[in-house]
């Protein structure tokens, strides 16, 4: 089972890899980065209320002040550019996996003989097929969540 997961997840990286390796990187360095910002967000905001409860008393306490300030600042743009532009890279990374995805399932029917879209059976495994290709898109989403 667990062989199988790594053969799955390896076939839908290298799929995604294959439709944009630029929005494959972006996403997942993505998922890396953003509880990177919300660990200096706390770390800075426990020298800010070290400093407003007088638990730590620097030379310049107005300028550590306004620095702390700024980081803070700094840290919340970030984090909120950070997750536009993941919305962003998803929405243009699975527009890209689904033409993907179509256009290899297009090929697949242009090259099948016409006697099978004769067949029921046949037609409903291919538009089972092509809806349930759809779902490499919700396992990539998974993956760069975890």
């Amino acid at each position: 089972m667990l062989k199988e997961l790594s053969l799955l997840i390896s076939w839908c990286l290298s799929l995604s890899w294959k439709a944009s390796k630029f929005y494959t990187l972006a996403q997942l360095l993505s998922q890396i980065m953003t509880p990177f910002l919300g660990i200096a967000a706390s770390f800075i905001g426990k020298y800010f209320l070290n400093l407003l409860s007088g638990n730590w008393v620097p030379v310049e306490v107005k300028s550590a002040l306004l620095l702390l300030s700024a980081a803070l600042l700094g840290i919340a743009i970030s984090r909120i550019s950070l997750e536009r532009f993941t919305q962003y890279a998803q929405s243009m990374h699975s527009d890209l996996i689904k033409k993907d995805i179509s256009l290899v399932m297009m090929d697949r029917s242009l090259k099948a003989d016409l006697e099978f879209f004769d067949n029921p059976a046949y037609y409903d495994k291919q538009l089972s097929a092509f809806r349930d290709s759809f779902a490499i898109l919700l396992f990539f989403g998974m993956l760069c969540i975890l």
